[in-house]
Order: structure tokens, then C-alpha cells, then sequence
């Protein structure tokens, strides 16, 4: 159990509408459990407010349920503003990779929604960057195999938009519908998630990978959080 799972409670409605266009540290939003210190700044990134997130070999390092070797750099949900199950939820944010990021095959999470399950369990929802693709994988106890949808493309030196929209029963049972700078990217409607032993989701961003040598960065700009879609698009 995490110290962000025994601090935290069931948020009650009516549930706020969160916006972040990182211009100064929000801890009321953001937890950095899961970051090293001096891995992120505040900047302006191709005339854009953005958070910048580094990452180094070994940085947060565990080995995974797979025996993957992962290290990560990440911003997530404060405890005090995690959402439960079941409310129709709205996500959007706007990322960056630089123009020399790695376009190697190694694992590269960079946004993921999580459930607190008895062990650890993958994201039930997860925005990837591997081998020069975008991936939106979506996993579940219940399904046989995860389920990714792939964009190939030139995906560095400019800003992308990522807007989201997704209902997550306790009983594994939701629907998943995600955007990518307008357009449809994936969408799921079923079986998906895990048997949750807390009734809180989260969200976190930054960078998720298989270890490597070489460092890396990403940048974030204009989160949003919401319940309709126009939460997410002002």
C-alpha cells in the first residue's frame, strides 16, 4: 500500500474542475512522490508555459511484475483530489518531445490512468512512445490481451493535444474514447481495469520506461481536468 493510497479519501461531488498551465508549482494538484528531486522546471517551450520532465538512468528504479528492470519521473494527482469510480470523466493535455528524443524500441509511458489494486497492475489506460509510434494501450483484468491503437509518424518538435473521455465502473466494466490534435485515436467500450481495493483512480505524467542509458526530457503544458468537453479545451 502507497503512502498516497493511506492518505487519501473518496473525493465527494460535486467534483471540481482542475486546471494547471504550469506557470508555478501547484502541490494542491500535483504529488512528486514519484520524482526526483531537481528532475522538472517550470519554462517556456516553443512559446508555450510547459513543465519540463527529465529523466536519468536509474531514476526511481523497481523491477516490474514482468521482471522489467523500469525507472520513472513522474507528476501525479495529489491525494486530496482523486477521483472514485464510476463519474464520466474528461482529461486533456498538451505534450512535447523534443526533436532528439529516443526513437528506440523501449518502453516509454508518458501519461497513464491508474486503480490501487492488491498488487501492482498496469495502467487501465496509457499514452506510449515506442520505437517512433504513439500507442494508446487500455488493459484489464478480464481481457485476454491488451488492447493498442498506433499512430506512426513525426511525433517530436512540436505540440500535441491529447484530450480523453472515459467511465470506469468497479466492476471492470467502462468505455474509453481518446483524441489525438483533433483527431480520433482510439476508443473502447467493455471490459477493462481492475478489481480496485480502494474505490480512487489517478492520473500521472512524465516519463515510465525500460531502463536505459541515455537521458531524456518531455515537456507538458495546459491540463485539464473536467467532466464535459469543454472543461478540457478552455
Amino acid at each position: 500500500m502507497s503512502v498516497d493510497q493511506l492518505n487519501a479519501e473518496v473525493l465527494p461531488p460535486p467534483y471540481p474542475v482542475i486546471k494547471d498551465d504550469f506557470t508555478e508549482p501547484r502541490p494542491d494538484i500535483w504529488s512528486l512522490k514519484r520524482i526526483e528531486s531537481g528532475r522538472y522546471s517550470y519554462t517556456n517551450y516553443l512559446d508555450t508555459p510547459a513543465i519540463k520532465i527529465d529523466i536519468q538512468k536509474s531514476d526511481r528504479q523497481a523491477t516490474d511484475t514482468f521482471g522489467k528492470i523500469g525507472e520513472r519521473s513522474e507528476i501525479s494527482e495529489t491525494p486530496s483530489i482523486l477521483l472514485p469510480h464510476g463519474p464520466d470523466v474528461w482529461y486533456g493535455f498538451s505534450f512535447c518531445f523534443p526533436s532528439d528524443f529516443l526513437t528506440i524500441d523501449n518502453r516509454t509511458v508518458v501519461a497513464q490512468l491508474k486503480q490501487y489494486t492488491q498488487s501492482p497492475e498496469s495502467p487501465f489506460w496509457s499514452l506510449r512512445y515506442q520505437n517512433g509510434v504513439l500507442i494508446c494501450q487500455i488493459t484489464g483484468q478480464d481481457l485476454p490481451q491488451s488492447i493498442k491503437f498506433k499512430l506512426e509518424g513525426e511525433w517530436r518538435g512540436q505540440w500535441h493535444r491529447a484530450l480523453l473521455n472515459y467511465q470506469l465502473g468497479k466492476d471492470k466494466q467502462g468505455y474509453m474514447n481518446m483524441w489525438l490534435d483533433d483527431q480520433p485515436f482510439a476508443q473502447h467500450q467493455g471490459s477493462m481495469g481492475y478489481t480496485p481495493t480502494e474505490d480512487l483512480t489517478y492520473f500521472k505524467m512524465g516519463l515510465y520506461r525500460d531502463q536505459v542509458e541515455e537521458p531524456q526530457s518531455v515537456y507538458f503544458s495546459n491540463f485539464r481536468r473536467g467532466f464535459n468537453r469543454q472543461d478540457c479545451t478552455t
